[in-house]
């Protein structure tokens, strides 16, 4: 290499082997004019102009662009002090060669750490793949969709933490990145479960409102080593056609058979009471292990003798949803809802309806018993919501029962209280009977 390709100008930059007047860039690969074509009159300016012009970003963070004078600078200078010296043995031309040296190596590795501060990672290095593999358990865990990686807010604040990162494309978190969560987790749900001497289960069937498609799903619960509380989805599979006992019990045994899970180790199912869940537990062979949902069963009692037996109760839901479809499709009333609410300083419940401007559509008994039913329902929202946490267990169902019980008796021989929301008889009631159920559990 000739004397001037010396300049560290040149890290940047390759010569053109066929046409020595020009220099490549290696950034953007441009062939830049070298000033002449002899190779005295050669110069570096247009070379460094291309950086500045082009390339900025990464020129300016060498000592923004005093880096290279500084270096030459200092090479002068020793290699100046060398040759003005009287003396002319070996150990000056090796300082002077020393110095020269250190000086190179701490260019090159401030210029290979400013190059690799900018430039775009590749996605098989490992801390792309991190990033990756976080936005893909994003999408898992919130729920969020694939095209998630398209929106523009995502890649800008992506770009704004790290610029070096690459966002993947739909298809890539859809077809690798999403199985390949699925697996792993799927591998130490797997063992966790092998490890658990015993497990329940719970499943149901739900359609989708917006596309009408049917799903199941059996959930494991255990308990782990260290005592804690453990839950996993399984299976979650779409049914089509008529949701069949034998269909369903299908979708059991092969979810147990994927997750290698014996009937043996299989200590409650708990479900609906709906026939067709009933036959397919027991056509999966476990039918001395289920357990009909009390919550479930709860909602059957209140629907049928409430609401399905009693025409006036029909009679207020039907007068009460045109009431609700009313506000619903008039912007101005409920404007003047909320006004309304605002002058009596009652909640802003959008749905509440204005007695005043509505009396015509519910009549005196009507408005009555509406208070009575509120009052019924609370009592059963209490206790549904008790018996329905993350931790409620099946010890909980008769001191929900009786609790249950003891209310009903308790109104029934009360009539009175029913139609008085903010009678303190009432409100002890409802005191007395959460300490009852918390006694219990």
């Amino acid at each position: 290499m000739s004397k001037a390709t010396k300049s560290p100008i040149w890290d940047y930059f390759d010569i053109d082997e066929n046409n020595r007047s020009k220099a490549i860039c290696k950034f953007c690969k441009m062939k830049i004019s070298r000033g002449a074509t002899s190779g005295n009159k050669m110069k570096t300016s247009n070379l460094r102009g291309h950086m500045t012009a082009k390339h900025i970003k990464v020129f300016q963070n060498v000592e923004d662009l005093k880096c290279f004078k500084k270096i030459n600078t200092e090479k002068k200078n020793v290699i100046a002090s060398t040759s003005t010296s009287k003396e002319n043995d070996n150990s000056k031309v090796s300082v002077s060669n020393s110095v020269t040296v250190i000086l190179d190596q701490k260019h090159q590795s401030k210029l290979e750490e400013t190059i690799n501060k900018h430039r775009k990672w590749t996605s098989s290095e490992q801390r792309a793949r991190k990033i990756t593999m976080l936005i893909g358990e994003m999408i898992c865990v919130d729920i969020q969709p694939h095209s998630l990686v398209t929106d523009q807010g995502l890649k800008k604040l992506i770009m704004h933490l790290e610029p070096r990162y690459t966002m993947p494309s739909r298809k890539h978190m859809t077809e690798t990145v999403v199985p390949l969560i699925y697996e792993k987790m799927k591998i130490q749900i797997m063992n966790d479960v092998a490890k658990a001497d015993f497990l329940s289960f719970t499943t149901d069937g739900w359609t989708t409102h917006h596309n009408d498609l049917s799903f199941y799903s059996l959930t494991a619960h255990w308990i782990n080593s260290e005592f804690n509380s453990m839950t996993a989805v399984l299976q979650l599979k779409k049914i089509t056609g008529s949701h069949t006992g034998v269909k369903i019990s299908k979708f059991l045994k092969d979810s147990l058979n994927v997750w290698k899970i014996s009937t043996n180790k299989v200590y409650f199912v708990l479900s609906d009471n709906a026939a067709n869940m009933k036959l397919a537990i027991k056509e999966a062979g476990l039918e001395k292990n289920s357990l009909s949902c009390a919550i479930h069963t709860l909602q059957l009692c209140i629907t049928d003798k409430l609401f399905k037996q009693q025409t006036i109760v029909n009679d207020l839901i039907a007068k009460s949803r045109k009431i609700v479809t009313h506000f619903h499709q008039s912007s101005s009333s409920m404007d003047m809802l909320h006004e309304i609410q605002q002058q009596l300083k009652l909640p802003q419940h959008s749905l509440k309806q204005d007695v005043k401007s509505n009396a015509s559509n519910l009549n005196e008994d009507q408005w009555l018993l509406a208070e009575t039913l509120i009052l019924v329902l609370k009592h059963f929202e209490v206790a549904t919501l008790e018996i329905s946490e993350n931790r409620a267990s099946v010890s909980q169902i008769i001191p929900f029962i009786v609790s249950m019980q003891a209310y009903l008796a308790y109104a029934s021989e009360n009539t009175d209280l029913l139609a008085l929301p903010d009678d303190p008889a009432m409100v002890k009631l409802q005191v007395e009977e959460k300490s009852q159920i918390s006694v219990f559990y």
